[in-house]
């Protein structure tokens, strides 16, 4: 291949690149981003589905982070008391 073969190749290619990306842009492009998520529990699951860490209302009606190890067991938790005292737990 000769350089100007090459040259031709090169401004081909990042045409192509910058028009495809302009497409995907415009076509693709998905609606407004939620500003909100509302849920009673939220979970996080590594690849396998085993439950990683889970952020939950607990039965006093407090925030509770729940943080587990590989296999899925409670390694350490932050809640916080009736009062409003953080609590950590390992």
């Amino acid at each position: 291949m000769s350089g100007k073969q090459f040259l031709i190749l090169v401004l081909v290619v990042a045409i192509a690149a910058f028009a495809g990306g302009a497409v995907s842009v415009r076509w693709l492009q998905s609606g407004a981003a939620q500003k909100a998520v509302v849920a009673h529990e939220i979970h996080i699951v590594d690849d396998n589905g085993t439950e990683r860490a889970s952020f939950v209302i607990n039965l006093a009606d407090e925030p509770s982070l729940i943080l587990r190890d590989k296999r899925g067991h409670r390694t350490a938790m932050l809640s916080f008391t009736e009062n409003g005292e953080p609590m950590w737990s390992e």
